[in-house]
């Protein structure tokens, strides 16, 4: 018989599409920017799909650029360091400092909450 795995996350995690852009860092140097899409979303990470020939490698340090897909397509740049890789999916944990983010990313995660449960209703 299957098991059945209960994930407990501390913070919630929405699916999402959000285009967007990355670019890996270091101390010395700054990458081209890559395109990304964003499939999930919380406020403390996110995972992302890459192309297969531009995935960044565990520890990278990134800078992600993406808008918000809600009224305001609000513009969220930040900084993540990259946590899990597997195949073209990167799982991202933000910097400790949200610059500012956290209204709009609580404002959205609160939304797509709210929209995932009147369509379950």
């Amino acid at each position: 018989m299957g098991e059945f795995k209960k994930e407990l996350r501390k913070n919630v995690r929405v699916k999402t599409l959000l285009d967007g852009y990355y670019q890996k860092r270091s101390y010395t140097n700054v990458f081209d920017a890559k395109r990304m899409t964003i499939i999930n979303l919380s406020l403390c990470g996110c995972c992302l799909l890459v192309s297969g020939k531009d995935v960044p490698e565990l520890y990278d340090r990134i800078e992600m650029t993406f808008n918000l897909d809600n009224a305001n397509n609000t513009r969220i740049k930040m900084e993540a360091s990259v946590c899990r890789v597997t195949g073209n999916q990167v799982g991202c944990k933000f910097s400790p400092n949200l610059t500012g983010y956290e209204r709009d990313l609580i404002s959205y995660i609160k939304e797509r909450m709210e929209a995932s449960n009147r369509a379950l209703k």
